[in-house]
């Protein structure tokens, strides 16, 4: 069979059958660690059975549809990998898998994956996003580390979203992020990072999310310059003073609009002003309240125009009853927070309850001492 339309109408007709419902850039962005982003995966692997009845038509069917059949591919066994490996290395054609693999998923079950993975790495020509997940193992990361140090400098430094869920040596992974500065707009970094941070400054000109999961310090990210960062997530690891905001919110408060703070962070009334008024585009701030946090940080005389959401966890402190959920974000009023509707509050015993609870309120009107409840979830 010899298609008649146009190849640019075939392509679109192909995109539209094997279409999983969500934009995997998006998801990337935004939903890295969720089940939105697992579901989606989930999807765009199901759609493969589509994608090779299409190629199997005819030649010109097979030539159009290789953008799809490879543009996502998620690997977890060595056998996978020595079988991507070897059809790349046979195919050099401008439709084969080197150009068309978009997206390269590996879960590290079994060592020696890690040379393959290197060496698909090198002969991807448009690669946009990789993850490697590396759970911990028996191997000594001495043996593992000169394999995954050479992983890193192999992947195309035209990066645009990268998760790095593995031990690593914080120069050779900044060397990577500095020669990649210029096109990385995701990153996503969660493991041990060993060996003194780096001191230069490197600009993220296009870098909108950041997730940094580490044990160890982060000050280091302090240096970086990201105008257009939008979401910013610093779960441990970062060491600061309480007179003094976060450093790396000075290079990118302008234009942040989503800010989770981790357990390492108590948020007083001095940081949650510094923060408020370093962050103007600010929409969304979630963090963690601690056992012996004496202090409500909304008692302050901070004001935010722009603010609509607020997110908090009383992780450990046994806080319960409504009522001391009202009293704690009374004093949050229109006036202050104008945009300011919606508190979602995790971690609480509620209505006599033993088990532990998220409630979502909703003002109804000029304070949240009078919130109303728009939903129970049990957690």
């Amino acid at each position: 069979m010899t298609p008649t339309l146009p190849v640019e109408l075939w392509r679109r007709i192909f995109r539209l059958t094997t279409y999983t419902g969500a934009d995997l850039d998006q998801v990337i962005k935004h939903e890295l660690d969720s089940d939105k982003f697992t579901e989606c995966k989930q999807n765009y692997l199901r759609t493969i059975e589509t994608k090779v009845a299409i190629s199997h038509v005819s030649r010109q069917f097979r030539c159009i549809a290789s953008e799809f059949l490879f543009e996502f591919v998620s690997i977890d066994k060595p056998s996978q990998a020595l079988k991507l490996e070897t059809l790349m290395e046979e195919s050099s054609t401008s439709d084969g898998p080197r150009d068309c693999i978009k997206f390269l998923f590996v879960r590290c079950t079994d060592e020696s994956i890690m040379p393959r993975v290197t060496n698909v790495l090198r002969l991807c020509r448009d690669l946009r996003g990789f993850s490697w997940n590396h759970p911990i193992s028996q191997t000594r990361f001495q043996d593992r580390r000169l394999v995954e140090d050479e992983m890193l400098r192999s992947i195309p430094t035209n990066l645009r979203f990268l998760n790095w869920n593995s031990l690593v040596y914080l120069n050779v992974l900044d060397a990577f992020l500095h020669n990649a500065s210029d096109s990385l707009e995701g990153l996503y970094i969660n493991g041990f990072l060993l060996n003194p941070p780096p001191n230069r400054c490197t600009t993220f000109p296009a870098l909108t999310h950041l997730d940094v999961r580490c044990i160890a310090s982060c000050n280091w990210l302090d240096k970086w310059i990201m105008p257009s960062l939008n979401e910013l997530h610093l779960p441990y690891g970062y060491s600061y003073s309480d007179e003094r905001c976060p450093g790396v919110l000075t290079h990118a408060g302008m234009s942040l609009r989503v800010l989770r703070l981790g357990t390492s962070f108590r948020v007083t009334p001095n940081l949650l002003s510094q923060i408020l008024c370093i962050c103007p585009k600010l929409e969304e701030i979630y963090y963690f309240v601690h056992p012996n946090d004496d202090l409500c940080p909304w008692e302050s005389e901070a004001t935010h125009v722009l603010l609509r959401m607020v997110g908090i966890d009383f992780v450990g402190t046994g806080f319960g009853g409504y009522d001391k959920v009202q009293d704690y974000f009374g004093s949050i009023s229109k006036t202050r927070f104008p945009s300011l509707h919606t508190i979602m509050v995790d971690d609480i015993f509620f209505d006599g309850s033993t088990e532990r609870v998220r409630i979502i309120m909703e003002s109804k009107s000029d304070n949240f001492g009078s919130a109303e409840i728009r939903m129970v979830q049990f957690l």
